[in-house]
This record gives C-alpha cells, structure tokens and sequence, in this order.
C-alpha cells in the first residue's frame, strides 16, 4: 500500500494563528493562518483571490522554501522507522511505500501519530494501491483520533473505484481528461471497462496503462528521493520480545542482509541508525557515527549489540536497522566462488560461467591455479627477481 501524507497548517505554524496571515509560492497559497483560513481563504488557491478576501488585514509572506525543508527533515526522519522507500513532493507533503508491511494499515497509523510528534502542523492521509489513489481519498486525521490509536485516514475500497469521476485520474494530463469527458467517459469504471482500441483512440498509446490505472492496478513504481540514499532492514517480532536469543537473532539477520545490499551495489556506510518501536507506537533511536565507512556486517552487528547490551526502555515489537547517506565504494574484481552468499548469487554465478562456456568453448573459464605456465616464463620470472632485470 502507498501512504499519502500531507502537513495541513506546516508553513503557517510559525505565525500567529488569530492574524490572517497567507503564506504564498508565486501566486499559490501554500498555507494559511486558522484566522485566514475562517475568513474563507483556500489553501492551494490564487495568492490574488486571497488577498481580495482579506484586503489591508492580510499579512502576506513567502515562503523560505530552505527554511521550510530544514523544519520538514524533522518529520521526513520519523518515517524512516517504516519505510525507506519515501517520495518528498514538498516539506510538507510526502509519499511512502509500506507493500513490504504484513499489515500496512496499522503501520500507517503509527506512522501517522509519529509525524505528528515530530513537531507543529496537522497530519492528513490517505492510503491506497496507487499513489494517485492515496492522494484522491486523503483526509485530514483528527488528534484525538491519533492519541486513541485509531486509523483515521482515507482507504480505497475496489467498489467506490468504478464511480470515481475521470477528474480524480490525476496521473493523466488535463488535455486527455477532458477528451475522455468529451467522447462521454466520465467514470472508471467506464474506462476500465472499454476496449483497448476504443481507448487508444482517446489516448493513444498510453491506452494499456490509463485502463490498469482505471482498474485499480498500480503498473508504476515510486521513485524514491529520500534520504539521498539509504537502506533499511525491519524486523517484526509480532509481540514485545524480551528473549535475548531472539533480539540478537534479529540483530544479525539485519546485518547480513544489509552488507549484502552494501556488497551488491559498491556501497559503504559511516551512519548506523537503530530504532525500537513498542506496542503503543512509541520509537528510540540510537545513533553512531563511525570513524570510517563498511561495508561488512560485523560492525552493523556490533552496534546492535551494544545497544541492547545497555538495556532497551520496553520490549520491543519492531527493530529497524538503517543506514542513511551512503557513499561509494572503491569497486574491486570479485571472485565467483565468493559470490555463494545466497542461493540467489550462486545460482547467478553458475547462470554467468554458463554463458560465458556456451559462447566461448569449455575450458575458457579456469581457476588462476590451473593456468599452464611455460618452463621459459617461470625462468625469465626468477631471473627478473634475482637480478632486477625486466
């Protein structure tokens, strides 16, 4: 499931909410005061028509879009602890990807009541297969709603889907909405319904995919942008754990697989974040900062262990082990009988000599043992060595 999140009242949370006060980019409302916003002020409207709503009571300001994304890597860090797969529109709006969850629903709700810890600015969400979709049913959660731990967000269900207007296809340009509307498609559910030539004669070649998106079905993938780059690995123990065993268990599997990841792509880690999530939603995170940037599992491991050496505040029920801002690694030549990690790299592995046999010839794969060297170069070798000749 996609989650969409916005901030409703994040650029207007420094300013004194009884004056109206309208926070713009160019001429769009960004934000608004509560004072604003009672006096009939819309937040995404014109900067023009907000200002013949208030006229000389207006305050109106622009918004420090730096400052803005300092004050937002606040609550951008927060959902670190559930996705890493997260898609920053703006400092107050943002994407994350929760499919790799058991139970997205009820992560979400976490998530949402950790963003609303974070600091200032309400929390509005919605959540869905697609992230058109997610942004379509997002509604502002109450606070009360959050302290009690209930889910309050938006969530498609698949029989609304077919009644949605072809308006909330936000995925499609405004020219090919309206030429739907025009050849009288105006729901989904028509839409998903029609032939593909039908379709392509108002589309074009977009035709297959405007009609999975009009089905429910999500054929694109988020790209991610935040962090700049990082990995992350969960584990759920289902319940508070308290077996040391088990949270050291959960310890090395994390590690492994993330030097795996590390290993697979040439990168190296110097920052290890580790956070424990409890049953009431509440999260530690502990930091390091290595003196110099790994790859391998070993240090990951050990900093894990430290910290559950020191005692943890409650048992956990999910461990997350990160590693933001990754750097390149220096690439070097790997041997494939070290590629054995996992079944996956062996079978990778022999798929690759297999290939490279089939094109070549047998025999054009050996080890560095098994080539024949000639009885002349072994002696012009000791003889370079005795004599430093070359």
């Amino acid at each position: 499931m996609i989650v969409s999140l916005f901030r409703p009242g994040f650029y207007a949370a420094e300013h004194d909410p009884a004056v109206p006060t309208v926070i713009f980019d160019g001429d769009t409302v960004r934000d608004a005061t509560p004072a604003a916003l009672d006096r009939g002020v819309q937040v995404g409207g014109g900067l023009a028509d907000a200002k013949a709503i208030l006229r000389e009571d207006g305050q109106y300001v622009a918004v420090d879009m730096a400052q803005a994304r300092r004050r937002a890597a606040t609550w951008w860090r927060a959902l670190l602890a559930y996705s890493d797969l997260i898609v920053v529109r703006s400092p107050a709006e943002a994407l994350v990807d929760l499919r790799a969850h058991p139970d997205p629903r009820e992560v979400a709700g976490e998530m949402a009541r950790a963003v609303r810890r974070s600091g200032p600015g309400g929390v509005a969400m919605g959540l869905a297969r697609a992230a058109w979709m997610a942004d379509a049913v997002r509604v502002e959660v109450p606070p009360d709603a959050l302290d009690l731990g209930v889910y309050g967000g938006g969530e498609v269900e698949p029989s609304e889907l077919a009644r949605w207007p072809v308006d909330w296809l936000t995925e499609l340009t405004t020219e090919e909405r309206d030429r739907l509307k025009l050849l009288g498609y105006r729901r989904l559910g028509v839409v998903a319904q029609l032939p593909l030539p039908a379709l392509t004669r108002a589309v074009g070649k977009r035709a297959w995919w405007v009609q999975q998106l009009a089905q429910g079905a999500d054929p694109g993938a988020l790209k991610p942008n935040y962090p700049p780059e990082a990995y992350t690995e969960r584990w759920d123990f289902g319940a508070g754990c308290e077996d040391r065993m088990a949270l050291e268990l959960a310890g090395d599997e994390m590690a492994h697989r993330l030097a795996l990841r590390l290993a697979r792509h040439d990168r190296m880690a110097s920052t290890l974040w580790l956070t424990m999530t409890n049953e009431e939603g509440q999260t530690v995170t502990y930091r390091r900062q290595l003196a110099k940037p790994v790859a391998q599992a070993h240090p990951l491991r050990v900093f894990y262990r430290q910290v559950v050496d020191r005692g943890l505040p409650w048992p956990p029920v999910r461990a997350t082990l990160s590693l933001p801002r990754l750097q390149g690694a220096k690439r070097v030549q790997r041997q494939l009988d070290q590629m054995v990690g996992s079944s996956e790299r062996q079978d990778a592995a022999e798929t690759a000599r297999a290939r490279v046999v089939a094109a070549m010839g047998v025999g054009t794969i050996k080890r560095a043992c098994e080539i024949e060297i000639s009885r002349r170069e072994r002696w012009l070798r000791q003889w370079s060595d005795a004599i430093g000749w070359s």
